[in-house]
């Protein structure tokens, strides 16, 4: 697990690489879990795939800079399995868990004792053999606004890659509705309107936006005007 400030992620444009957050260490090794922390959430609440979960302080994670290696937040492996999610808690807050097999388990986090980061954990949910803990989240307390809680900014010198220049404008806020297509590789373009998929020609037509007249249809085609 890495620690570092916010602002060590500089804002980019929508199609870009980003930047680095944490080196991955082995080829089997991902990122599962990305949360903010804060004054409010004094603990992290570590769950893994057998059910068994830890809640440390998170001052127990110091802070870097973004790209390091990090500090080990749990054992992994054997009776502990992989990790599932981390979440900022308090001691009063209730977390509920779910399994593949979709059995729910609402449990206080008060009985889960603070220990320090590098230990094993206890149990939080019994898995029977075949099943695993696929989702943990922090229950709203009635009248808690279910907003993510703001993140602290300190100061320190950060020991990550450095930033990558990027010539591309920065994101913006839509107005409206998008249509957002997700193609499973680059789709190269040539000329307005036409686009290659999968090597054969697709001719995309002008979007009319809500609240805009239609446009006429012409003598020999059906569908929008080529504008």
């Amino acid at each position: 697990m890495v620690r570092f400030a916010e602002r060590r992620v500089r804002t980019t444009g929508r199609a870009t690489y980003g930047v680095r957050g944490l080196k991955l260490k082995g080829r089997e090794d991902r990122v599962v879990a990305m949360t903010p922390v804060s004054r409010q959430f004094p603990s992290l609440l570590t769950v893994t795939s057998t059910g068994f979960g830890k809640r440390s302080p998170v001052e127990d994670y110091r802070l870097t800079g973004r790209g390091a290696s990090g500090v080990i937040g749990i054992k992994t492996g054997g009776r502990n399995g992989h990790v599932v999610t981390v979440l900022p808690v308090t001691g009063d807050d209730e977390v509920l868990l779910t399994t593949q097999k979709g059995i729910t388990l609402r449990a206080p986090v008060g009985q889960v004792r603070e220990q320090s980061r590098n230990t094993l954990g206890v149990i939080l949910i019994r898995v029977e053999p075949g099943d695993e803990v696929m989702a943990a989240v922090r229950l709203v307390a009635p009248g808690e606004a279910p907003s993510a809680p703001a993140t602290d900014r300190p100061d320190g010198p950060g020991d990550g890659d450095p930033p990558e220049e990027d010539d591309a404008p920065p994101c913006r806020r839509p107005k409206g509705k998008v249509l957002l297509l997700c193609p499973k590789s680059p789709v190269p373009r040539s000329g307005p309107g036409r686009h290659f998929v999968n090597g054969g020609q697709l001719h995309l037509p002008r979007l009319r936006v809500p609240g805009e007249p239609r446009p006429r249809r012409g003598a020999a085609g059906r569908g929008n005007r080529a504008v």
